[in-house]
């Protein structure tokens, strides 16, 4: 499963969770694709792909046997939080299928803690297309205890590591995915007040701030970056700012304008974007692009208004 650097549209402050009995709890995630007309509404899917779950955790932390258990458990325990966060929200937009993509279980004994750190990356999807991507890290730290000579023994010879606790592994699995519902649902994880550093900018600034380096742009680099900005926190009203760079010399900006059209979808651009996905014979990466974006504009036109 990978995990994005590049496309950061809203990183959500640290938060600490109180630690219950000798665990505690760091939660922190981050939104990498939300479509246009979802942006300043709480997202509620109306299902959960019940699919096991796919994830990468050694064998020193999960057993077969505990792998497939929680691989099974775990869109349950997504449906819980989001039909918890929904519950609390203010008029959520019911729509599409959540859907884990994979997560990350790592863990290991250390002279005070253990510790559990888990990934998980959920899409909200409609007619298969993609409208919201987040992903969420949790990390759960449980105070080291002492061990037995027998499983001292144990750990040199290799065999199942008796220091780490597949309930832990699970409980750090659920936390990642509470707080990816979290993102969903409220666009944020919960801020500590023990989180260190400002506050992030509200979406509304980073759009703003785009507008104004898009307009300053004139090196290709700066261009795309801007519009890559304008695309992942812009609205539906930002779409004629991009549309001039449909023409420009560069085929990575021409590319980042048809993405920027697709996610920003204003539901005019599909008029744009169907005759792109035959013309530019010679930038197969262009007509590749107005092909994804097309269809999330069209998915966008059966969003319920």
């Amino acid at each position: 499963m990978g995990w994005p650097v590049a496309r950061v549209a809203l990183v959500a402050a640290l938060a600490v969770a109180a630690g219950v009995g000798c665990a505690s709890v760091d939660v922190r995630g981050r939104e990498t694709l939300r479509l246009g007309p979802l942006r300043g509404v709480a997202l509620a899917p109306t299902t959960v792909a019940p699919a096991p779950v796919a994830i990468d955790a050694g064998a020193d932390a999960l057993s077969d046997e505990e792998l497939a258990t929680i691989a099974t458990a775990l869109p349950s325990e997504l449906q819980h939080a989001l039909s918890a966060r929904a519950s609390a929200a203010v008029a959520p937009r019911a729509l599409g299928t959540a859907r884990i993509d994979g997560c990350r279980l790592r863990a290991g004994p250390g002279r005070a803690h253990t510790v559990y750190e888990a990934r998980c990356r959920v899409t909200v999807v409609v007619n298969e297309v993609v409208v919201a991507e987040v992903h969420a890290d949790a990390l759960r730290r449980v105070r080291a205890r002492a061990i037995s000579e027998d499983e001292a023994k144990a750990i040199r010879k290799l065999v199942r590591n008796p220091l780490l606790s597949a309930d832990d592994g699970r409980l750090a699995l659920v936390a990642a995915l509470d707080a990816a519902a979290a993102i969903l649902v409220d666009g944020r994880v919960p801020p500590s007040p023990d989180a260190p550093g400002a506050a992030p900018l509200p979406r509304a600034a980073r759009a703003g701030l785009a507008r104004e380096h898009l307009a300053r742009a004139s090196a290709a680099t700066t261009v795309r970056a801007a519009l890559f900005d304008l695309s992942a926190n812009g609205t539906p009203a930002d779409a004629p700012t991009v549309l001039p760079f449909l023409a420009h010399d560069d085929v990575a900006v021409r590319v980042a304008a048809v993405d920027a059209l697709g996610e920003l979808c204003a539901p005019w651009s599909a008029e744009r974007l169907e005759p792109l996905t035959a013309e530019h014979t010679d930038d197969p990466a262009v007509r590749a692009a107005a092909a994804r974006a097309l269809a999330r504009v069209r998915t966008c036109a059966s969003f319920p208004r």
